[in-house]
């Protein structure tokens, strides 16, 4: 029995001792698993962030939860040091680290941003000798990346778009232009029926003479000297519709602030009208300008919103209808019947008819002249063939001729970015972010709201180029029938081509194609004339920088900002005046008035006095207050959205850094990424205003940088939209 019983002890201790051996692998298999879920938290957390995931290092190793949990189970204290780090997550990555010392050395730490955030940002870069702004650094990029692709010949074996490189080739070749001498000039005013410019005299020259020799000008280079000219239709009945609109050839009366620099322009005017005649005084050039000026004058007066369309018939109106056939030209041979002519704003049609028939007939043919060589200059200006830019002037003439061609071109260079699925989402996201701010807007009755929201939702946003570009073979059909371009020949390849485009943009409205409004070069975006379509540029997103998802959160601020404020300004067109559109009610105009008054009582007279008197005084600084309230407005809903991302990166951190700028939070980065996109050159008060007025009436603001009450950045009375 002895025997048994020990027996039975000793098996009873053998059975403990198993289970102590399995209890102690069982617990170092854990402490296994944990610890390598605590490398996985920190080493494979990129991969389990579903919109804003990337490869940058932070300093996440010991605030991971699991790290943590390992640290607690085994009883291990971690440093002090990780207290600290728990604040915010720090980007060390090389790029990180550059871009945390240009913002350093980009703010002005001896100004306190509570009393003038503009010159905080910006008062340290403007003042650099190699200082460009953020539109044209970005433009610069772009357009230095197409140079180098239109140089290498072999990418265009095959290229459906093989014509433009041709043309451009053409342009950088100035031995050939130099041995044309004034034969290319002489061609382009043979071919506008301005043979005889630069012009002293009427002679048998008429009104008639003018408006014929600028439907030339339009017919064949696309340039609209008086009046631009549209082809459209009626969508119930298919009529066509003949749309006589305003001229941009003019100018703005900002271009006539400074006497020196109008002095300047009417000089080389003189030397181009130098170049036809070498016997031609210097007032030519100044009549020239004065006539411009005058034309300013009279139709910045002329508003859209008090100017009614008219409806006229073709043949009823025998001034416009050589001037109409003549721009037409054989595009009207795909109209059934005589077309419709609508007057786009008849008293500034009005106005300007006027104004061309008092005014000297050489004197306005000279104008003709000077806008047409402007155009065609880096083909006939000796000056600009030696010029250190030439490629670039020869893109820019590129662009001119077949802007869609040089489109397809910026595409396929920066097609992974433009195509990257995150910047979809951004734009999209905004677009929501605006819908729910309006959605909460307390003052706007239901109707009103309701109307709103319908119209956000209606609007097309087209991002960065249109979708046809992306099927290879509608991109060979489109360019199919380019003309070819005449080696030795570059201005009349030019002509050709801009000839051939100007037909085509005739007939898109009868053959609708995916159509885009606006130049790749444009860096903000645009609407159009109905409202229904917002229009991206490529150059509004850095498409040369940094594209990973981390860097670009930090575009959202100046991506964000631009695209609100047009989606705005599709809203508030019926805000502003009795007219406008139907969707804002008596109430919602009236209570719209009242906000616009307190953004007005902020706004200094003499920011928009300047250059402008009665009426077009008035207008300007309507426009400019319109641009103060939907860039007040877009804060918020931006902000949103780019706190919404921060958040995304991490549950547990919503502050990360870069090194050498680990004092400027991410709160704080979203202004000053927004200012900095603003910057420019020796800004005068008034264009600091642009950030500061937005900034001053954010409440966010005065939290994030601890403004306190009364201080310039924190008035004690703010304007708001919502």
């Amino acid at each position: 029995m002895a025997e048994q019983a020990r027996c039975e002890v000793i098996r009873e201790n053998r059975k403990t001792g198993y289970q102590v051996h399995i209890i102690v692998a069982f617990l170092m298999l854990l402490a296994t698993i944990i610890g390598a879920l605590a490398i996985l938290s920190v080493y494979g957390k990129r991969r389990y962030m579903s919109l804003l995931a990337e490869s940058d290092e932070f300093n996440t190793t010991m605030n991971s939860p699991w790290f943590k949990y390992f640290l607690r189970t085994f009883n291990i204290r971690g440093s002090r040091s990780d207290t600290t780090q728990e604040a915010f997550g720090l980007c060390r990555t090389p790029e990180c680290r550059r871009e945390g010392a240009y913002i350093a050395a980009s703010l002005n730490w001896s100004v306190n941003p509570c009393t003038d955030f503009y010159s905080f940002a910006c008062s340290v870069v403007t003042t650099r000798p190699d200082f460009r702004a953020a539109d044209a650094a970005i433009l610069s990029d772009v357009q230095h990346a197409l140079v180098k692709m239109l140089g290498d010949e072999r990418r265009f074996v095959d290229s459906p778009v093989v014509a433009a490189r041709q043309l451009w080739a053409q342009c950088m070749d100035v031995d050939a232009l130099r041995s044309l001498e004034t034969g290319p000039l002489n061609y382009a005013l043979l071919t506008t029926g301005l043979s005889g410019w630069p012009y002293e005299a009427d002679g048998n020259n008429t009104v008639s003479s003018v408006w014929n020799a600028s439907a030339k000008v339009l017919k064949n280079f696309g340039v609209p000297t008086l009046l631009s000219i549209r082809l459209t239709k009626v969508s119930r009945t298919s009529d066509a519709v003949v749309v006589l609109d305003k001229s941009s050839a003019f100018g703005s009366l900002d271009d006539y602030k400074d006497n020196h620099s109008v002095s300047g322009r009417s000089h080389a005017l003189h030397e181009m009208m130098l170049l036809a005649n070498t016997m031609v005084p210097q007032g030519l050039a100044d009549e020239v300008f004065e006539f411009m000026h005058y034309l300013l004058r009279l139709t910045e007066s002329v508003t859209d919103k008090g100017s009614e369309e008219q409806v006229r018939s073709l043949g009823d109106l025998s001034l416009f209808q050589p001037f109409v056939l003549g721009a037409l030209g054989d595009a009207l041979d795909n109209v059934s019947g005589e077309p419709v002519l609508l007057l786009q704003s008849a008293d500034y049609v009005n106005s300007l008819v006027e104004a061309v028939r008092v005014t000297p007939s050489h004197v306005t043919l000279n104008y003709l002249g000077h806008i047409l060589l402007d155009h065609i200059k880096p083909f006939v200006l000796p000056s600009l063939w030696s010029a250190r830019n030439r490629d670039v002037i020869c893109l820019n003439a590129l662009e001119k001729a077949v802007p869609r061609a040089v489109h397809y071109l910026a595409y396929t260079r920066f097609k992974t970015t433009l195509e990257n699925v995150s910047v979809r989402n951004i734009i999209d996201d905004l677009k929501h972010e605006l819908m729910t701010a309006i959605a909460k807007t307390s003052w706007l009755d239901v109707s009103t709201k309701s109307q709103l929201l319908k119209k956000l939702t209606e609007t097309q946003i087209h991002a960065f180029f249109p979708h046809w570009m992306s099927n290879t073979q509608i991109v060979r059909d489109f360019f199919a029938d380019l003309p070819e371009v005449k080696p030795g020949h570059a201005l009349e390849s030019y002509h050709a081509l801009r000839k051939h485009v100007f037909r085509a943009s005739l007939l898109d409205q009868f053959d609708k194609n995916d159509l885009w409004e606006g130049s790749v070069f444009d860096t903000d975006c645009s609407v159009d004339r109905e409202l229904n379509n917002v229009y991206f540029p490529m150059a509004l997103l850095n498409v040369t920088g940094r594209a990973t998802q981390f860097f670009l959160l930090f575009q959202i601020p100046r991506i964000g900002f631009r695209l609100v404020r047009c989606l705005f300004l599709t809203l508030l067109d019926g805000a502003i005046g009795t007219g406008g559109a139907s969707w804002w009610s008596a109430a919602a105009r009236q209570s719209y008035q009242a906000r616009s008054h307190c953004f007005s009582g902020q706004r200094p007279e003499a920011c928009d006095s300047a250059g402008a008197a009665g009426e077009a005084a008035a207008r300007r600084r309507e426009e400019a207050l319109l641009r103060d309230i939907v860039e007040a407005a877009a804060v918020a809903p931006v902000l949103r959205l780019y706190r919404m991302y921060i958040k995304s990166r991490s549950r547990h951190r919503t502050d990360f850094r870069f090194q050498n700028a680990e004092g400027i939070s991410t709160n704080q980065l979203f202004y000053v990424y927004h200012a900095l996109s603003l910057c420019r050159p020796a800004a005068a008060g008034c264009g600091e205003r642009r950030v500061n007025s937005a900034l001053m009436n954010d409440p966010d603001f005065e939290t994030v940088f601890g403004c306190g009450p009364g201080t310039d950045m924190n008035p004690a009375v703010k304007c708001s939209f919502y």
